[in-house]
């Protein structure tokens, strides 16, 4: 993380038009990214906006990064009673979840030894390297059921007084796995003959396939 400073009006205009903002009367809290995607791999930046409308009480302001896969599948199973005219066939429905964190990286953004914050705006800048290995962002669903890859980066102001809500705020990000290299990785299928029967039984002639490939790698977009 950075220095964090005091912002001037014009940059309070401009950050608050690029960020996403949540908060309460006494403090509003944005998160804005340098850049919409990130590479697993790769860095991401951007920076934290506090604007204090009156003193307010805290101890520290937090980022975290995070992410995780979720799936649910549905599927269905069928019972039958009674026999007859009293035989009934029911269908049952069936779900199953499942959740699996993927990442959480957590940056102290600023501590603030006195307790509290004078009325103002803040920007709190920030830049943190992602792991590599990560998935690409997704979502897919169909029949009832469906998985997603999702990543957030989060910001959160503790408070001192037990009594009052932490401020907070989210915005999702997208993210895809580390680059391909550049070089092409093409392929070669050999021709392959087979004969060809009419009815079965009655020779036809043969026909002859192959195939060649430039590039066998695909990313999101192509």
């Amino acid at each position: 993380p950075c220095a964090w400073r005091r912002r001037t009006e014009k940059q309070q205009r401009v950050g608050r038009a690029r960020a996403t903002v949540m908060g309460n009367a006494a403090a509003t809290l944005a998160i804005s990214l340098d850049q919409e995607a990130a590479y697993s791999g790769g860095s991401l930046s951007g920076r934290a906006y506090l604007y204090v409308k009156e003193e307010i009480k805290c101890t520290a302001l937090q980022l975290e990064v995070f992410g995780e896969e979720f799936s649910h599948v549905h599927w269905t199973t069928q019972e039958t009673h009674g026999s007859g005219e009293n035989r009934k066939t029911v269908t049952k429905h069936h779900h199953a979840y499942a959740r699996r964190r993927l990442l959480r990286v957590v940056v102290t953004l600023a501590s603030f030894p006195n307790g509290s914050l004078p009325p103002g705006s803040y920007e709190f800048p920030f830049s943190l390297v992602l792991p590599s290995g990560l998935p690409s962002s997704m979502y897919a669903g169909g029949g009832g059921g469906s998985c997603k890859i999702s990543y957030s980066v989060k910001a959160r102001l503790y408070r001192r007084e037990w009594h009052k809500f932490d401020i907070r705020a989210k915005r999702p990000l997208l993210v895809s796995a580390a680059p391909f290299p550049p070089e092409p990785v093409p392929y070669f299928a050999s021709p392959h003959t087979v004969p060809i029967n009419t009815f079965c039984c009655i020779p036809n002639g043969t026909i002859t396939l192959g195939a060649v490939a430039d590039d066998t790698r695909l990313s999101r977009g192509e």
